[in-house]
């Protein structure tokens, strides 16, 4: 008797659906893709219990005529391909010819859609019976009611999370395609509630503060990249507004929502010289690239893609995302010196005219100096005198107050200076071209895979001023390793660069990052400590070699170097705002 048995077609139906529908949240998002498909500007999504009982999607786009309206429920119909390589150039969403059927399968569904050209009709869809069409009323568009998901399929219902959590998914879910997709209106009501409205705000910038809160204005950065043949675009917080996980980080290709693991590293090593360890930043980014050079079709949900050249994305990311953060510095306005009515004390610096790095404090967080106010921001006073500076006082030998008109500014010593040493080394590490042969050569034994790895990119490790050959099957031997590197653990070292290669091919990344607590601590050591007095010469220059900095939004470990009390503040602590 044979083991071996042919499933019969319901049960290989309900298979195959539940790789598309796991919970009602992927049910929102395989509508919401076949609504914009059908160029809708207006998307309104209902649900109740969480949309275990009821998930409606409603929407104004181009509609289905009677004879669609019959064919789109069955299994592998679709207007959007009619052959398997149009798969891999599609522009929509919805190219899967299976989303429809699959949620037949698991729930009951009612379908009414009209066209510009047509009268409104309505079928409903279990399983594989289609009823017959039904004339009605309605405006041009589509209407998708989907009942009592999983209602026959107990053990997938059991899976389902309480209403509040699968909610909230479909919540995130709404979110991030409106996110993505700014221009197009999204309504979310839970039982009759209204959740998400984002009608008439078309502006991402706009929609991030509408959604996530107040405390995201002034602090965005506007991406705007093209490198190569990818463009990349969106906005980031900058790096004093973090978060503890990445709940915040939307990526898309193509516009296609996705969860990238290369994407995802190349975001969180970007802020990697600004931000605490643990900590993530806000990005909504969606890549551009050519159609051929990603596959869309290697995830049932559509929530991954495979890159061509996953190592040069690697890299792209992390580039337009360094650039928007030096726009910011850049754009910092000039500030005119103080002089002063009377002889400076023995506090007070003789600091040039200068610009200075400087942030606000807006609800307990961070924010760096907009660089939007026309105004200078310390401004001279009217009494004459020949010699500039800066009204200081240090506080605690550990702070530096500066007066401004706007304001006082208290600058962390050992903070900034922390910031221009780390740099500094950072500068000469990557910059450095000497090269070290070490007393014992080492000897690493890899894995068959990551020893073809290394035979296919010994250029690369030349070019990093490395000297490693082969030593017998899967085995290297290094014999000489860049100066900087003198210190470093030099298997570990090997093995993350060809890990790195292999999981990236075609990245160029600089290794610096991956030194970056052992640069930390050597600028942590030799910086200005806590507790020491400082003088208005060494003033001035901490403030110069800041401003002179490539980066002076945090300390490497991610902490403000300077906070603003300017008068709204102080009044509010003092509860006179």
């Amino acid at each position: 008797m044979p083991i071996i048995k042919e499933l019969d077609p319901i049960t290989i139906t309900k298979i195959a659906a539940g790789e598309v529908v796991d919970r009602p949240a992927s049910i929102v998002k395989e509508l919401i893709e076949n609504s914009l498909d059908a160029g809708a500007t207006l998307i309104k999504v209902e649900v109740q219990d969480g949309g275990k009982r009821l998930i409606s999607i409603r929407d104004n786009g181009k509609g289905m005529d009677k004879e669609d309206l019959v064919l789109a429920p069955r299994r592998h119909t679709t207007s959007k391909i009619s052959q398997l390589e149009d798969l891999y150039t599609t522009d929509s969403f919805g190219f899967r010819g299976e989303a429809l059927a699959s949620i037949s399968h698991v729930a009951t569904m009612d379908i009414t859609s009209k066209t510009d050209l047509t009268e409104g009709y309505h079928i409903r869809v279990f399983q594989d019976e289609i009823s017959d069409p039904q004339l009605c009323a309605g405006t041009t568009g589509t209407r998708i009611d989907i009942k009592d998901l999983f209602f026959d399929v107990p053990v997938r219902r059991k899976f389902l999370k309480t209403a509040s959590t699968e909610l909230s998914y479909v919540t995130d879910t709404i979110i991030h395609l409106a996110l993505t997709n700014p221009s197009i209106n999204f309504v979310l009501i839970s039982d009759e509630k209204e959740i998400i409205n984002t009608s008439g705000i078309n502006d991402q910038a706009q929609l991030l503060i509408h959604i996530y809160g107040r405390s995201l204005k002034g602090k965005l950065l506007k991406i705007d990249s093209q490198i190569g043949p990818v463009h990349i675009t969106g906005h980031i917080s900058d790096p004093t507004l973090t978060y503890s996980n990445k709940s915040k980080q939307i990526s898309a290709v193509n516009c296609r929502l996705v969860k990238s693991a290369v994407i995802s590293r190349a975001i969180q090593d970007s802020f990697r010289d600004y931000i605490p360890h643990r900590r993530h930043p806000l990005s909504v980014l969606n890549i551009s690239v050519d159609k051929d050079s990603v596959d869309v079709n290697i995830h049932p949900q559509k929530q991954d893609v495979k890159f061509i050249s996953p190592g040069f994305l690697f890299d792209a990311v992390p580039k337009a995302i360094r650039f928007a953060l030096s726009e910011i510095k850049a754009n910092l306005p000039t500030i005119d010196p103080v002089f002063p009515a009377t002889s400076a004390s023995s506090f007070q610096g003789n600091l040039s005219s200068t610009s200075m790095p400087i942030h606000r404090q807006e609800s307990g967080v961070y924010a760096p100096f907009n660089a939007s106010p026309t105004e200078h921001l310390f401004k001279p006073l009217e009494e004459e005198s020949h010699t500039p500076y800066y009204e200081y006082f240090q506080l605690f030998k550990t702070y530096i107050a500066i007066k401004t008109h706007e304001g006082m500014y208290l600058m962390d010593q050992h903070a900034a200076h922390e910031r221009v040493l780390y740099e500094q080394i950072k500068d000469k590490f990557d910059t450095s071209s000497n090269r070290q042969a070490l007393l014992l050569s080492e000897i690493i034994e890899l894995s068959p895979a990551l020893f073809e790895v290394f035979k296919g990119h010994r250029d690369y490790f030349e070019k990093l001023n490395f000297l490693v050959e082969d030593f017998g099957e899967n085995k290297l031997v290094v014999r000489e390793i860049p100066v900087p590197f003198s210190d470093a653990n030099v298997t570990e070292l090997i093995l993350d660069i060809l890990e790195q290669l292999k999981d990236y091919p075609g990245s160029s990344r600089d290794l610096t990052l991956e030194q970056k607590e052992k640069l930390q601590m050597k600028a942590c050591k030799a910086a200005i400590k806590a507790g020491k007095t400082m003088y208005p010469d060494e003033v001035t220059r901490l403030v110069e070699d800041l401003l002179k900095s490539p980066s002076n939004f945090t300390c490497p470990h991610g902490r403000p170097l300077c906070l603003l009390f300017d008068k709204a503040k102080l009044e509010r602590l003092f509860l006179r705002a």
